[in-house]
């Protein structure tokens, strides 16, 4: 597996003459890379030799770990650094802002301190992989493990780059197809956008990466690799010089060195040190700015003489940028609340993207609904300097929604307008018969066919309200349930009231067929399931179904018939009932936002394999797996239609049909 390893540092700063940014990466096997980023304080000494010390001390642990998984040899080595870090605790002012990883073929280590990050780029979501530092006072105390793929991107950060660049800027960015471009992208929006130091590490698993143009990388940065026996005494230097067309918006940038030689002869003739000459001789960093910066005012025709003034023209643009970005230390208090308000909304989506990469749906969910109402309490003022942020993050939160539960938007149109039949339409529910849709209101049904919409006559009287219907396919019959109560059956446009051997029959809120013979009755009053049969010339007794004592169907308002019967109540639970008997039925991998209401409707046959239900209040339809004793959540489609009221799904699960107080809709399942 290839790694395209790039490295790049903004706004450089250095303390007495020594830098605080390092950064090292090492092949120290078949597989296995390890990295470095530190970046000290200021008012720390001998930063270069702490930061050599601190690196070998975890080479060293790792290839002498007595430990059997890589995991526990990075434990190890973990804790050698640790060790020495307390030993130069006296040398730092605070602790640097660390991150450590370590690659084992697609297993992914790493460890982090102070502000430093890790950002995954997978596909078209971009997640963060590190958690806030410990408070117990070692430079490094949590371990996160996770496995990378082909085409990932992993950045490692000095510190926290959503601050400048929003998730969707650094998604775009890095997802061009070439990654050196991508870097080189990278670095530019970061200086123009972040007015601290940040060193940046950004690795492509398997990503194109040529040196097309310049990413201005991190001149200092050292690649080591640890080679054969028969070759270790080797050494070999390449230099790139800086490249004549530069690209007009970057800075004289210069390639970064690969150094190639066994960890043992780090501190011998020919290593580079910080500064970024050769200790063997060579020009030093100093003299190589100095003669590219000479060249740079030179092609833009500005005399050496008067780099004070243009040095003072670029201080003041950037003041003036900063103080038209509300990051003046006099903004209001309002504004730096919501400020706040967006730091806590891209905190959250990235808190989200963590779990979500972790499988963990709940805890992304509750960082969602944070996120989401960081924005909206943006969004509910008259600030509008952060109403864009606002907006990107509201955007974040639906897209990631969406990879929480599973989820995915459906196709939709209208495919029938039933209030051009019939002045003020008020549909309840709606059934198949044949190739035909029935929906229903109190007073009456209509026949939908391929978009026409027509009238079922003769179904009732003035005296009588509809309250569920149904249908026999087989005999193309509809099944009327009446308030009266009463049973009509309605075939070829001729409807027949039917009678039962009982003298009433029972009332109830939800019909369905079963096998052209028996029709069910769901009767919460009751805490029952009337089961009637038809017989030639009318329907036998009402049977209770329900005979089961744990069953509790008070709360019921739909049920559904594939051999056994589904009832879901109002506040989400679904029961199964065999043969008369409640099952113990296990749920699995609920969605985290809860069914619930009492338009909930649910609906399966014999025919499908899936359960279906349709939630109004969240605008969706779910979709579960059938077995024995148990449900599984698969996934679930989102529509934009308000006021659902019923649905009915084709018998290819392919497409459902949802119904609106005037209008039935289509969708792509």
């Amino acid at each position: 597996m290839s790694f395209a390893t790039h490295t790049f540092e903004t706004n450089p700063s250095t303390e007495n003459g020594a830098a605080r940014s390092y950064s090292f990466h090492d092949v120290i096997g078949e597989g296995t890379r390890a990295y470095l980023l530190l970046q000290f304080q200021p008012g720390s000494h001998q930063q270069r030799e702490i930061a050599e010390t601190l690196y070998d001390s975890f080479l060293t642990a790792y290839e002498e770990s007595p430990g059997t998984s890589t995991y526990d040899r990075f434990e190890d080595a973990l804790r050698a650094v640790n060790t020495e870090a307390e030993k130069l605790r006296p040398h730092l002012s605070e602790p640097p802002n660390a991150l450590i990883a370590l690659f084992d073929f697609y297993e992914l280590y790493l460890s982090q301190s102070g502000t430093a990050e890790a950002y995954l780029l997978r596909e078209d979501s971009l997640s963060q992989i590190t958690e806030s530092a410990g408070t117990g006072g070692k430079l490094f105390e949590h371990i996160l493990s996770g496995t990378v793929q082909v085409g990932d991107a992993i950045l490692f950060s000095s510190t926290r780059v959503l601050r400048y660049l929003t998730p969707n800027q650094l998604r775009l960015t890095l997802s061009q197809s070439d990654f050196t471009a991508a870097v080189s992208d990278l670095r530019h929006e970061l200086t123009l956008h972040a007015p601290e130091d940040i060193i940046m590490t950004c690795i492509g698993i398997a990503r194109n990466d040529t040196h097309a143009r310049s990413a201005g990388f991190l001149h200092r940065d050292v690649e080591h690799q640890t080679l054969p026996p028969a070759t270790e005494s080797a050494m070999q230097v390449q230099e790139y010089p800086p490249e004549d067309d530069q690209t007009p918006h970057m800075v004289p940038p210069v390639q970064p060195i690969h150094a190639t030689f066994p960890r043992s002869s780090r501190r011998k003739a020919g290593q580079r040190d910080w500064l970024g000459k050769l200790s063997s001789g060579g020009r030093g960093a100093w003299q190589q700015a100095r003669e590219g910066l000479i060249r740079l005012l030179n092609r833009y025709g500005i005399r050496p003489k008067h780099l004070l003034i243009v040095i003072g023209v670029v201080i003041g643009s950037i003041l003036l940028v900063r103080s038209l970005t509300g990051v003046s230390p006099t903004e209001s208090e309002s504004t730096a609340e919501l400020r706040l308000q967006k730091e806590i909304g891209y905190e959250a989506l990235a808190q989200a993207g963590r779990f979500l990469l972790e499988g963990k749906r709940n805890e992304a969910n509750e960082y969602l609904t944070r996120a989401e109402n960081a924005a909206k309490t943006i969004l509910s003022t008259n600030n509008e300097v952060y109403r864009y942020d606002a907006t990107k993050i509201l955007e974040e939160v639906k897209e990631k929604r969406m990879s929480v539960e599973n989820a995915e938007q459906a196709s939709q149109r209208i495919m029938a307008d039933i209030s051009l039949k019939a002045d003020n339409v008020d549909a309840l529910g709606m059934t198949q018969v044949g190739d035909a849709l029935y929906v229903y209101e109190r007073r009456g049904v209509f026949e939908v066919l391929r978009s026409v919409v027509g009238t079922a006559t003769g179904i009732v009287t003035e005296n009588e309200n509809l309250l569920s219907i149904a249908g026999r396919d087989g005999q193309k019959t509809l099944v009327v349930m009446t308030d009266t109560p009463r049973i009509i059956e309605y075939r070829d446009g001729v409807a027949t009231r039917m009678d039962t051997e009982d003298t009433t029959w029972k009332r109830g809120i939800d019909l369905k067929t079963y096998l052209d013979k028996y029709i069910y009755v769901l009767d919460p009053v009751e805490n029952q399931i009337w089961k009637y049969e038809r017989l030639r010339t009318q329907y036998g007794p009402a049977s209770p179904y329900n005979i089961d004592s744990r069953g509790d169907l008070s709360r019921a308002v739909s049920m559904a018939i594939d051999g056994s019967i589904y009832v879901i109540t109002d506040n989400g639970e679904i029961q199964k009932y065999m043969r008369g008997e409640a099952v113990d039925l296990d749920i699995l991998d609920l969605p985290s936002i809860a069914m619930s209401g009492a338009g909930l409707r649910i609906f399966t046959t014999n025919n499908h394999d899936l359960l279906y239900v349709l939630d109004p209040e969240n605008q969706r339809i779910l979709l579960f797996g059938k077995d024995a004793n148990t449900l599984t959540y698969k996934r679930q489609v989102l529509f934009d239609i308000p006021d659902a009221r019923d649905f009915y799904v084709n018998e290819s699960g392919l497409r459902a049909y949802v119904l609106t107080k005037e209008k039935v809709y289509e969708l792509e399942l």
